[in-house]
């Protein structure tokens, strides 16, 4: 692994770390914002309560003719419930007359003879006690834990009543906070398990693109190895026919054209140029007139496709014999290789520079 490599993965991984990073801490707001909301639904609901408990005492106060607190106490103690975290008070103006906890009693209330304003202790400001409204506020209470109140005031008969419901603030957070922690956590897990789905169906679909892609090669494969076994089977006739007369090259019309512009007088009084013209309008003709070409030329001769049917041969320092000969060859090889040959298939053209015979 080279220094660039090195660097890249580095910065890769940095890359990786930075983002996880970020969205640990984009979880982290979440939650941190998700218990926020669900602190403000709580106090909502505990709102809520208050005007349904007293708003249902008045109606039984007008009902059975009992007091409104009486009738207040009465509902606090059948339907709020209490817990060591959670419990409910009545105040007359400013005077604690009634709580519902797990030990505390109206007896120890009638003697401590509690104010609000001592058992409530305001944090960040105090409460409006003369304003007929509902609020929820963090105090500490007697116990000198921080609690979230909330209180509803409401007015009967020119007499202030306040009912509050003071739930431990450490509580609620924790509840929410696990509420909220077992809700990401099932969230992740939905999508963890969704994407392991998703990654094994994909990988099962790759599995099978791949066996069908090793298959499609190896189809690929035999059918090339039938072409190399082919190949060298022409390989093999093709030495065979090397030995029984002599071969060379067969080549691009550039390529001979470049050599007939350079030979010198000399050379073409030497050289004999053949002309193999196709009559025929069958074009495995051509192709199998190109492939003889391949296998059978003669020792220091040149050939190639000079027109749409026609090919030239070119023999260097050789005779009008020698190419008379290398056509009677041709022509065997030529009804060996083609099954339905005819005679007129081909036509030879002899030229020695000087003069022009047709066979």
């Amino acid at each position: 692994m080279n220094i660039v490599d090195k660097f890249n993965n580095k910065k890769l991984m940095a890359g990786v770390v930075i983002f996880c990073s970020i969205i640990f801490f984009l979880i982290l707001l979440n939650i941190e914002y998700c218990i926020n909301q669900s602190m403000k639904v709580y106090s909502s609901l505990q709102e809520d309560k208050l005007v349904l408990m007293l708003s249902e005492a008045e109606i039984r106060t007008e009902w059975n003719h009992d007091t409104y607190q009486s009738n207040l106490s009465s509902i606090i103690k059948s339907d709020f419930a209490t817990s060591a975290s959670e419990y409910c008070f009545v105040a007359v103006e400013d005077e604690l007359t009634f709580i519902k906890d797990n030990d505390t009693t109206e007896i120890a209330l009638a003697k401590n003879n509690l104010k609000l304003k001592d058992f409530i202790k305001i944090e960040n400001g105090s409460y409006p006690l003369d304003d007929s409204s509902i609020t929820t506020l963090k105090a500490r209470l007697s116990d000198k834990r921080s609690y979230l109140v909330s209180i509803g005031t409401y007015t009967y008969k020119n007499v202030n009543y306040r009912l509050g419901i003071c739930s431990r603030e450490g509580y609620v957070i924790e509840k929410y906070k696990m509420d909220i922690y077992r809700l990401h956590l099932f969230i992740y897990i939905l999508l963890f398990c969704t994407a392991f789905i998703s990654s094994i169906f994909y990988l099962l679909r790759k599995q099978k693109k791949d066996k069908d892609t090793i298959y499609r090669l190896e189809q690929e494969t035999i059918h090339s190895r039938l072409l190399i076994d082919k190949l060298h089977e022409d390989i093999n006739e093709a030495a065979k026919l090397k030995n029984r007369y002599p071969m060379h090259g067969y080549f691009t019309k550039q390529i001979v054209e470049n050599i007939l512009l350079n030979l010198s007088e000399e050379q073409m009084n030497k050289s004999v140029k053949l002309i193999i013209r196709i009559n025929s309008l069958r074009p495995e003709v051509v192709t199998n007139t190109s492939v003889l070409l391949e296998r059978i030329q003669v020792e220091e001769g040149v050939s190639c496709l000079w027109s749409k049917n026609e090919f030239i041969v070119l023999l260097l320092n050789a005779h009008r014999k020698e190419a008379e000969r290398f056509i009677q060859v041709f022509r065997q090889n030529y009804e060996l290789f083609s099954e339905d040959a005819v005679e007129n298939d081909i036509e030879f053209i002899i030229e020695d520079w000087r003069i022009r015979d047709e066979i």
